[in-house]
């Protein structure tokens, strides 16, 4: 699995701190998911970072095919 959590943050015209500040999310997590560090991200998070957005969870990760 990946994320595509950058390119829609930065599509959206957001921060790293303005997605945390609005998500409830840290940016230090944020910026962890954006450059793969982690691949255990709860649904929660997703959930909290894609309303954030304004996006379907689908829309901030992908499944490696």
């Amino acid at each position: 699995m990946g994320y595509k959590l950058q390119q829609v943050r930065e599509s959206a015209g957001m921060t790293q701190d303005q997605l945390a500040a609005k998500s409830g999310v840290s940016r230090n997590w944020i910026w962890k998911i954006e450059t793969g560090k982690t691949d255990n991200v709860s649904i929660k998070v997703l959930l909290a970072l894609a309303n954030a957005l304004g996006v379907k969870i689908d829309d901030i990760f992908f499944l490696d095919e």
